[in-house]
């Protein structure tokens, strides 16, 4: 298997890397990016100020696009799906505070509870035949 979390995005040649990784893989092998996806609700919202859109992201994917880069790479039963990031209710409230121009709040201990929140990141799988 090849993992790639927030790479492919930060080449200017992303299909040579996943030409290059398609043959080291086994027949059956598994690669799994995970991007920015320029389709997303946060990225229609946020228009240019949207964080992925920067000179270090060279390449913003959509579903479409990274599940064409796949096939150009030869890969099959190709899957994306959005993904879901998990953040703990007192890093929320603590960013939500210093964001209103509180500072940095200290805030008592609270239960461990964690929030899923899509933030605009897609993850594609693809096989090798």
């Amino acid at each position: 298997m090849a993992v790639a979390i927030h790479v492919l995005d930060h080449f200017l040649e992303p299909q040579e890397l996943l030409n290059h990784l398609m043959p080291k893989l086994r027949s059956g092998g598994w690669i799994l990016l995970v991007t920015h996806n320029g389709n997303s609700l946060a990225a229609r919202a946020f228009g240019q100020r949207w964080p992925a859109y920067c000179l270090q992201h060279p390449q913003i994917y959509s579903s479409s696009t990274i599940k064409q880069s796949l096939i150009r790479a030869g890969f099959s039963d190709i899957r994306v799906m959005r993904t879901v990031n998990y953040f703990p209710v007192t890093y929320l409230l603590r960013h939500f505070l210093f964001a209103c121009g509180l500072g940095r709040v200290s805030l008592p201990e609270l239960p461990a509870w964690t929030i899923g929140l899509k933030l605009g990141n897609i993850a594609a799988i693809g096989q090798r035949p």
